[in-house]
């Protein structure tokens, strides 16, 4: 699993949301991971998109809310304990 969203992170288009089955999955890893979860995902989520971050150099998961405000990246070893960041 960490070997496919590694390769979806670096293959899916920029600023576009994510397909159903990864939505699907992020949202369980983050559920069964992240220890702030009403604070992170507050009223809900509406999906998931690649952004890159110049300051980094690097592409990361962002989080869109319902009330379409955008959450900041997806922290290091929140989703699944995992490494989605390029470094």
């Amino acid at each position: 699993m960490v070997d496919f969203f590694y390769n979806f992170l670096h293959q899916w288009p920029l600023n576009i949301n994510v397909n159903k089955y990864e939505y699907m999955v992020l949202v369980d890893m983050l559920k069964t991971s992240h220890s702030e979860l009403d604070k992170k995902i507050g009223g809900g989520i509406q999906a998931f998109q690649v952004w890159f971050l110049p300051v980094f150099k690097t592409r990361c998961f962002f989080l869109i809310k319902d009330d379409d405000s955008v959450d900041d990246k997806m922290e290091k070893n929140k989703l699944g304990k995992c490494n989605w960041e390029d470094n």
